[in-house]
């Protein structure tokens, strides 16, 4: 998973992990996320390990702070904009990504992303944009996948 958005992705399952008491759903997605976290740290460069989980801690305290504002959904409202801050990751870092995955994750992705932004799209404004925003970028990277996967196949045939 990207840097970022893996980073994002944890800070916000901690904090939901925190506010929700320990449910099960919650537990098992933080459980999911710490091992991407360790799998993005084995890959980094020692230099830059310390960068990451520092990243993360300053997240995990502005996620904190967000969560908690009085009169705002900042759970629902922080969980779409970190879905278009990964929607943009993965567009981005899509030649990165390990080609074996890039096309399972991208539908995987894009089908997660697609079920939580009809079920909670009525809730405001930003979380209806947000979303369409994401499935147009999730369709990007699937198309751009797509076409990494047919000029490789190219190149074998040749």
């Amino acid at each position: 998973m990207p840097l970022i958005a893996g980073s994002l992705n944890f800070a916000w399952e901690i904090n939901a992990l925190l506010l929700s008491r320990g449910f099960y759903g919650h537990v098992l997605w933080t459980g999911l996320d710490v091992l991407i976290v360790v799998h993005n740290v084995r890959f980094l460069e020692k230099g830059k390990r310390k960068k990451y989980l520092l990243l993360i801690v300053v997240f995990i305290l502005v996620l904190y702070g967000m969560f908690r504002i009085p009169n705002v959904d900042g759970q629902r409202i922080s969980v779409f904009a970190i879905d278009l801050i990964m929607a943009i990751e993965y567009v981005l870092c899509a030649k990165q990504i390990a080609p074996q995955g890039r096309i399972s994750v991208g539908v995987l992705k894009l089908l997660g992303d697609l079920f939580a932004w009809l079920s909670n799209m009525e809730s405001s404004v930003f979380v209806a944009v947000c979303g369409l925003i994401v499935l147009l970028l999730n369709l990007f990277y699937l198309a751009i996948c797509l076409e990494q996967s047919s000029h490789s196949r190219k190149k074998v045939q040749r």
